[in-house]
């Protein structure tokens, strides 16, 4: 909360949505890029904790507050709007997740589709089974990541060509595939549920963002692990740190520095 993109840093073109999911309190989870705030359709999912974060490479902090979904109808619900359908453009979306598992069948992570694909509209998922992580592309599920218990950051994105999508995990490449699907439909963005279809999720999630017309590069990607606050003045969630850090995480990226004392999960770091 109180967090606002930057305006000239690389990133901030195209973005068109980013929680943070920092309030603290409350049932809506705040939009700082264009003010399309998310309620909750279950229990009260932020919580701040110390025990359940990590730091990325550069410093901060995920998890320290965070979406903690738990299967009871427990989910994050954004209303459809233009932006959140980006037809046979170029698009990306970024969200950190952990402690992933399905819940109810395959279990939603991030989604505006019903599962079956019908809607032709963002699906990412667990499966009940392994709990693994997949990305759906109206017909087939690619494996993301192999379960495990971790905090990791996801970010899938299709190019300009409407149809190659690359899916990164933790700033590095997994695999690319076709999805040639014009993605427009009338669905609400849903976090922790499967679209329209329930299937509820146990798990975390925290720092979703979404660009329209825009395919980030590697480069941005890894920026993006690194430093996923960079984009933002003055985050909750981000420690300061310097150019030593900066040159030993090795990104190949010059990311912005906050100066000031930040708070972190209730306390000062």
């Amino acid at each position: 909360v109180g967090s606002r993109p930057r305006d000239g840093h690389p990133l901030r073109t195209g973005l068109i949505g980013a929680w943070l999911f920092n309030e603290g309190a409350g049932t809506n989870f705040f939009d700082c890029v264009k003010g399309r705030h998310g309620t909750n359709t279950g229990n009260d999912l932020r919580v701040w904790d110390h025990t359940n974060k990590v730091r990325t490479p550069l410093g901060g902090v995920i998890g320290g507050s965070n979406l903690t979904i738990n299967a009871d109808a427990d989910a994050v619900e954004i209303p459809d709007n233009a932006d959140f359908n980006p037809g046979s453009g170029a698009w990306t979306i970024s969200f950190w997740a952990g402690q992933l598992s399905g819940a109810s069948g395959n279990s939603g992570v991030f989604a505006k589709d019903a599962f079956a694909g019908i809607d032709n509209g963002w699906l990412v998922y667990t499966t009940a089974v392994t709990g693994d992580v997949n990305y759906w592309d109206g017909t087939l599920g690619t494996l993301w990541m192999a379960f495990d218990a971790l905090w990791h950051h996801y970010c899938a994105t299709r190019a300009g060509d409407g149809s190659t999508v690359t899916l990164y995990l933790d700033g590095a490449l997994v695999t690319t595939l076709t999805d040639s699907r014009v993605m427009t439909n009338t669905t609400p963005v849903t976090l922790g549920r499967a679209g329209t279809l329930g299937n509820y999720l146990i798990g975390n999630i925290d720092v979703l963002m979404i660009w329209k017309g825009r395919e980030l590069s590697a480069g941005d990607v890894k920026s993006l692990f690194y430093d996923p606050f960079s984009l933002f003045r003055d985050p909750v969630q981000r420690p300061r740190f310097g150019p030593a850090a900066a040159a030993a995480a090795g990104g190949g990226f010059k990311p912005y520095y906050n100066r000031g004392t930040v708070l972190v999960g209730g306390g000062i770091y």
